[in-house]
């Protein structure tokens, strides 16, 4: 009888650590951290820094930030644990940033929160600044420019004044972008220098300037016989195609122009094919194998 109270108490001893062996293996989830932002939301003059401490009461919570923001610049996404950003009103009213904060923790991540801070206008006009994209120009004589101009603040407008050099074309004016059509007056490289002022609210803002260089067309060579082809042949087809030579002479103009379509064909064939040139020697180069096909195109020319 004693065995078997003894054995029926070892099995309820076992039930017993079984089953809180069991609870211990149950996953416990993970707490989703909460964040706190100090103060919630927050008003600033334009051009100041925000201070917006963020905390959690999870220890070792990390934090990351999104934010839209609307008549401000300033504002940028990042991490950490405050937010400190210079931010700027970009016309005469409020304007906001929004910040959306994420807390993090353990790999889990918590309800975004939301802190609005409103950007007060500085107490006098505030100035435009220009925007030029790009910020400096190189063109073809004969072209137009293209040249963006664009603020932060609503409603700028722009005009500029411009000192030309070696150039022409160039006028001073106004608008929102700059398309004239330059071109130089010699053989070398002009500029365009635009001097562009931004106004707005009957304030004007710092001038911007931006600098069009002008290239000249490049000039092109004509090919010629003399300069050209008469030391490509006399070289490259020797000792058959010279003075003394068993062939038609390519030292002579009148006889290489009226052989130049059986030239071309010729050199253009492969070493080991019949009536290859030049005979017994190397294919020609195919930038010289083009100097001929470009004397050709450009006419024929002796000199």
């Amino acid at each position: 009888m004693k065995t078997k109270i003894f054995a029926l108490s070892i099995f309820t001893l076992f039930l017993l650590l079984y089953s809180c062996s069991k609870k211990n293996d149950t996953a416990v989830p993970p707490v989703a951290p909460i964040a706190t932002a100090t103060p919630t939301d927050q008003t600033i003059d334009s051009g100041t820094v925000t201070a917006i401490a963020l905390s959690s009461s999870i220890e070792g919570t990390s934090f990351s930030w999104t934010v839209v923001q609307s008549g401000v610049s300033g504002a940028s996404a990042g991490s950490g644990t405050s937010i400190h950003q210079t931010l700027s009103s970009v016309s005469a009213v409020a304007g906001t940033a929004t910040y959306s904060i994420t807390p993090s923790s353990n790999g889990t991540f918590g309800s975004v929160v939301s802190v609005t801070i409103t950007v007060n206008p500085p107490t006098g006009p505030v100035l435009p600044v220009a925007i030029v994209t790009p910020s400096s120009q190189t063109i073809e004589t004969g072209t137009a420019t293209s040249l963006a101009l664009s603020s932060s603040l609503v409603g700028t407008t722009f005009s500029w004044t411009v000192v030309q050099t070696g150039v022409t074309g160039a006028a001073s004016g106004t608008g929102s972008s700059i398309s004239q059509t330059l071109s130089v007056t010699g053989t070398v490289a002009g500029t365009a220098t635009y001097s562009i002022t931004p106004s707005a609210n009957g304030t004007s803002g710092s001038l911007v300037s931006v600098t069009v260089t002008v290239n000249p067309v490049a000039v092109v060579s004509k090919v010629t016989y003399t300069t050209n082809i008469k030391p490509l042949l006399t070289t490259s087809c020797k000792p058959c195609h010279v003075a003394g030579g068993p062939n038609p002479k390519w030292d002579n103009y009148a006889t290489t122009k009226s052989e130049i379509t059986n030239i071309l064909d010729r050199v253009q064939r492969q070493p080991s094919a019949s009536g290859f040139m030049p005979q017994g020697g190397s294919k020609l180069s195919a930038d010289n194998i083009a100097l001929l096909k470009k004397w050709v195109s450009d006419g024929l020319l002796e000199n």
